[in-house]
């Protein structure tokens, strides 16, 4: 382990204020010296030896980046991103900067803030300020928080200087540059009503750079003022010459000349599996590898039979098992990765209809996690714990690292929704009501890739797959009694909350018969099918015909696209269209999630990013069964959603490429050659202009 990357307690709780400022900053001339060697100290997720520091010291190892802001794409790297943007006489003075998780979102702040103070050294202008929203997760009010901060810290008043007001946030300046980092953390598990007056406070609205995930701009940002105002720039996947260039800067900054007969065997292992190549073309995936696969091939951990699941899991239990090695433990491997997963469980809250907000983990919240799963170690072996976790480089404390409220955090996103995808696959086969629980919550797409995969993982053993599809059809028979009963009882479900309400019974039922259906078991297949044709609510009855298709039963899902396409067809209204279609622009992004109601469809004027992302699946293998019921939704919007016409003719114009590559292939193909809306598409791509 790095022994840049360590700290010792004493620093990171010497300010006797209780400020987390404070903390960082202890004199107006050395306060920044200060943050900025924190800052270079600081690990990157997914590799131990190598920190932020390096990536600014050697030249080599500068993180490649590659952008896209509108039509003009970016290449480059990270330090000096801000120089080509502001060669782009069109591009104005703010942006925000969105990407896929893991693409590096965090560490480019850091770098650009780098840059931006280097650049400012020896002039006038204030320095930079780069605050990490996610430590202010909780805070109705970000410009009183940073105020009172500011109020109560000589030395960050000394370092903002006269440019910062203390009654809101740092007057508008094009000399006074903010960098805002995670703006998903901060609003997760938010409505759009609730969202929409933070990104309208001072600091927000002032900010010059923002970040956060790309999911997140398109479900809640992309039609807002906010949005509007800024550049967006969207980090883009590594290229191939992305991967290998990084790999041999790495193992030569670490081991010089010697560390190319590494480099060259770790690229050939990635390249003779697509899915670890896939993997690496995400930045914090391809650490994980570097540092699974070790010094040399002698040491390679990277999983035989790879998978998101399972380079994580072998990632997190390596991280554990190295600092157990250099420490000693007061847990097991297992009951240190179980203990995790019980906090990422605890945090996580994304959509979540349990409770309005989890807050910030705290060391106190954590000593109670931890007392509760094992209750029988005292407080120092609950400290020492803790302390694993953080030297492990899974958490990280938020003092000293940002300008914020004291917390402890994953050191990435990824591995808190990793750990949730795990406590998902252990409570499919260990209680109904653990399923219960789990299914109550709303998964991110980010969760869902991992739930998937976990769900074929159970489909590969017969013996762990009837067991899960018996436990599953279980908590599904729980909550039709709880429903059948006189409700003056709410059953309580874990730490996480019960089922209060209709609404979170019928969230929790709909991804619970959806996940079911996805075994590939004839026992949860025949039950299904039964539940089916009694099931009056039209949202579960298509989360059961989805899930089936899924693990292999197809015809409720062709009996499905017909009985829409019969309800078009005839007089009166058109309920089961409405929700099919509301359901897809829920969870593609076009209007905004309500998990109380995702079936209602809004009325928005958009649904560009349903229709490609339609496209995109009928084109994949993974997606296979349901592609009749992706190209009727597509001619579905097409004809009958008026609002969107415009988006929808957009989209298409701009996919027409794919559209009749799409075409072809359904023409060629016996089986869908001879659906009604193989014809219907013909008819589209007609209408569409050749260029």
């Amino acid at each position: 382990m790095s022994d840049m990357s360590k700290r010792s307690p004493e620093s990171a709780a010497s300010d006797p204020d209780g400020s987390t400022v404070g903390r960082q900053h202890m004199t107006a001339s050395g306060g920044l010296a200060e943050f900025r060697s924190r800052l270079e100290d600081r690990r990157l997720p997914g590799i131990d030896q190598l920190t932020l520091g390096d990536l600014l010291k050697e030249v080599e190892l500068a993180v490649p980046v590659q952008a896209r802001a509108g039509e003009v794409l970016l290449e480059g790297h990270a330090y000096d991103l801000m120089q080509l943007l502001q060669q782009e006489s069109r591009l104005r003075n703010r942006y925000l900067i969105v990407a896929e998780p893991g693409m590096g979102k965090s560490t480019f702040a850091a770098l650009l803030w780098c840059a931006l103070t280097d650049r400012r050294a020896g002039d006038d202008n204030p320095t930079p300020l780069l605050i990490d929203l996610k430590t202010y997760r909780g805070s109705a009010d970000l410009d009183a928080s940073l105020g009172r901060e500011w109020r109560n810290s000589a030395a960050l008043q000394a370092w903002l200087g006269a440019s910062y007001n203390p009654n809101g946030a740092p007057e508008q300046s094009q000399d006074f540059s903010i960098i805002l980092d995670s703006l998903d953390e901060l609003l997760s598990g938010q409505r759009q009503s609730d969202i929409l007056p933070v990104l309208d406070q001072t600091l927000l609205r002032n900010a010059h750079i923002v970040l956060c995930r790309l999911h997140f701009y398109e479900q809640h940002l992309v039609d807002t003022e906010f949005a509007r105002d800024r550049v967006v720039i969207h980090l883009q996947p590594w290229s191939n010459a992305h991967i290998e260039r990084y790999v041999r800067a790495y193992y030569k900054f670490r081991h010089g000349g010697k560390g190319s007969q590494t480099a060259s065997a770790l690229l050939k292992r990635l390249k003779r599996s697509p899915i670890l190549q896939q993997m690496a073309a995400v930045p914090i995936r391809l650490n994980m590898l570097i540092e699974l696969y070790g010094e040399s091939s002698g040491s390679d951990e990277i999983p035989r039979r790879p998978s998101l699941l399972r380079v994580y899991e072998a990632f997190v239990r390596r991280a554990l098992r190295l600092d157990a090695a250099n420490r000693g433990s007061s847990l097991s491997l297992d009951s240190k990765f179980e203990l995790l997963e019980q906090m990422a469980w605890h945090s996580y809250d994304e959509g979540g209809l349990f409770r309005s907000q989890v807050s910030a983990l705290t060391e106190r919240e954590l000593h109670d996690i931890t007392s509760e799963t094992y209750p029988n170690l005292d407080e120092v072996a609950r400290t020492r714990v803790l302390d694993e976790f953080v030297e492990s480089g899974l958490l990280v404390s938020s003092r000293g690292d940002f300008i914020g409220r004291g917390a402890y955090y994953f050191a990435h996103k990824s591995f808190q929704e990793f750990l949730v995808g795990s406590k998902t696959q252990m409570a499919m086969c260990e209680s109904p009501e653990a399923c219960i629980e789990i299914f109550g919550r709303v998964f991110t797409p980010e969760v869902d890739e991992f739930v998937k995969e976990a769900i074929q993982e159970i489909n590969s053993f017969g013996r762990h797959l009837q067991a899960a599809a018996r436990t599953m059809i279980t908590a599904i028979e729980i909550l039709n009694e709880d429903d059948s009963g006189n409700g003056s009882t709410t059953r309580t479900y874990g730490a996480g909350g019960g089922i209060s309400s209709g609404a979170s019974r019928r969230l929790t039922l709909e991804q619970l018969c959806y996940c079911l259906g996805n075994f590939e078991s004839t026992e949860s297949q025949r039950y299904l099918l039964q539940r089916l044709d009694a099931e009056p609510d039209m949202w579960i009855q298509r989360g059961i015909v989805l899930g089936l298709a899924f693990g292999g039963e197809l015809r409720p899902l062709e009996d499905y696209v017909s009985n829409l396409s019969a309800e078009r067809s005839a007089p009166g209204p058109t309920p089961l269209n409405d929700i099919n279609i509301a359901c897809q622009l829920s969870w593609c992004g076009d209007q905004p999630f309500d998990a109380e109601a995702p079936d209602v469809d809004r009325g928005g004027p958009h649904c560009g990013r349903t229709v490609s992302r339609m496209i995109y699946q009928m084109g994949t293998t993974t997606n296979l069964p349901h592609r009749r019921l992706d190209l009727y939704t597509v001619l579905d919007l097409w004809r009958y959603r008026a609002p969107s016409r415009q988006s929808f003719i957009d989209t298409v114009v701009r996919l027409r490429q794919e559209l009749r590559r799409l075409l072809r292939d359904f023409e060629r193909e016996p089986e869908s050659a001879q659906w009604p809306e193989t014809a219907d598409l013909r008819l589209l791509v007609q209408s569409l202009p050749s260029r």
